[in-house]
């Protein structure tokens, strides 16, 4: 059994790719440079998940520093506020999507950048993209951001238990998906396999 569906049964968090103490901390204790170093790996994961794309999570990565660039004089919380960018860029791409999609009725194909990514973390962004934007913000969040529910309920505009909620059923999805239903007893899909 792979680590994604490990993830999925238990719920439990795979990866842990929070904002550092150091980057959550004031502008004045860190330069931008400090949180470049420190947080662009960690939010082009995170943007990588959210979106199924490398290319298009470098785009919002990079717009997310140059909107923390632009304030960081004025920053409490430069690192709270690249990954609040980060995740307002990747829901804007994806309802944009959404529409594209819909508009041309096709599917959209870009090369591949999977060598990039850990195997478990290109079957995790496979299963990801069932799930629509909002579930798959919370489930990114919950899990590989290691923010609290309130946090993310904040970050989405939306009731804690709604969070929860969302976790759970996004969760049911993701089981699905990973573990379709056993054929029928007697019934074995793969004859020269034994369970």
């Amino acid at each position: 059994m792979g680590s994604v569906h490990r993830f999925i049964r238990s719920g439990s968090k795979p990866v842990s790719g929070p904002v550092s103490e150091s980057t959550a901390g004031s502008a004045a204790q860190m330069t931008i440079d400090g949180l470049y170093s420190a947080e662009h790996g960690p939010m082009l994961r995170l943007a990588t998940l959210m979106l199924g794309s490398g290319f298009e999570a470098e785009d919002i990565v990079h717009d997310a520093f140059t909107n923390v660039e632009d304030r960081f004089d004025q920053l409490e919380r430069p690192g709270a506020y690249l990954r609040t960018c980060v995740v307002n860029g990747c829901r804007s791409r994806m309802r944009h999507q959404n529409v594209v999609d819909r508009h041309k009725r096709t599917s959209r194909t870009e090369p591949a950048r999977v060598a990039e990514l850990p195997t478990h973390l290109v079957e995790l962004r496979q299963a990801l993209a069932v799930l629509g934007e909002r579930p798959r913000a919370v489930i990114v969040l919950r899990y590989f951001a290691d923010l609290p529910d309130d946090e993310i309920a904040e970050m989405l505009g939306v009731a804690p238990a709604t969070v929860r909620t969302i976790t759970h059923r996004a969760l049911q999805v993701l089981r699905a998906e990973l573990d379709p239903p056993e054929a029928e007893p007697g019934h074995n899909r793969n004859p020269g396999v034994q369970r």
